[in-house]
């Protein structure tokens, strides 16, 4: 099918079907795993230290072209976002109607993109499901879909619910999309927001050490710019700095 046929074909599937589709097929996962309900695309589950997010990306007019798609195929980005540092990618996070923090995939600290387990002719992209205009393969998409939830997310968040997992993984581990982690977003190796990130996460395992070498190898840097360095995050690095130095020295006697 060329690409002009997947835009022009004369639909007898709508994209609120397809979401609505998906809701119900992830609803039980998801209840089982303490997230909210799929809603307006996105998926989270809430705790003291993070927030999880599973979001619903449809794609739009150009993308389809480039790739081949329908407005009804979607990928599943994924992330989870510590509660105790700052948005690097946008100063402000987005509240629900509750007031409760909504993050996207897209600001998440930690961010990954699930890959299908079906093979589609349509579109060979290995992060993006595939759905007709008819809606033929949607039956199959959402089995995939179940399985994938199950087999690949659901376990990707649970690897990192140990902080001492993460901190390794911070301080250890390259920022890239690899089979190891399939998992990005924590910076290069001695960025600004990988030492931001290692030292806030030392810091609440109370690793004071750690977290004073970190949070001030960010200030001294001066490379704040690429934390959305704004003076509420300026004044947060500080504070807990000053927090981690005199923990240090008194672990030290």
């Amino acid at each position: 099918m060329s690409e002009s046929k997947n835009i022009s074909t004369r639909p007898s599937l709508s994209k609120k079907q397809v979401d609505r589709a998906l809701a119900e097929t992830m609803a039980p996962i998801l209840s089982e795993h303490g997230f909210q309900p799929l809603k307006a695309g996105f998926a989270r589950r809430y705790s003291e230290q993070r927030i999880d997010v599973i979001q619903v990306d449809h794609f739009n007019r150009s993308s389809h072209f480039k790739w081949g798609t329908t407005p009804y195929s979607f990928a599943l980005p994924i992330g989870f976002f510590l509660t105790f540092a700052p948005s690097f990618c946008s100063p402000d996070v987005p509240r629900d109607a509750q007031g409760n923090l909504a993050p996207d995939a897209t600001i998440c600290h930690v961010r990954g993109t699930p890959k299908k387990g079906i093979r589609q002719s349509e579109c060979k992209i290995p992060n993006i499901w595939y759905v007709d205009p008819e809606g033929k393969s949607l039956d199959d998409v959402l089995n995939d879909v179940r399985d994938v939830l199950v087999r690949d997310v659901i376990p990707w968040f649970t690897r990192f619910h140990d902080l001492h997992a993460l901190l390794s993984m911070f301080r250890d581990d390259p920022d890239e999309m690899s089979t190891k982690n399939n998992c990005w977003g924590w910076g290069r190796m001695n960025s600004p927001v990988r030492l931001a990130l290692t030292g806030l996460v030392a810091f609440e395992l109370e690793q004071f050490d750690l977290a004073e070498k970190c949070l001030r190898g960010v200030l001294e840097k001066g490379g704040l710019a690429a934390l959305a360095g704004t003076k509420e995050i300026v004044e947060l690095f500080e504070q807990k700095l000053q927090i981690a130095s005199t923990k240090s020295q008194l672990g030290s006697r």
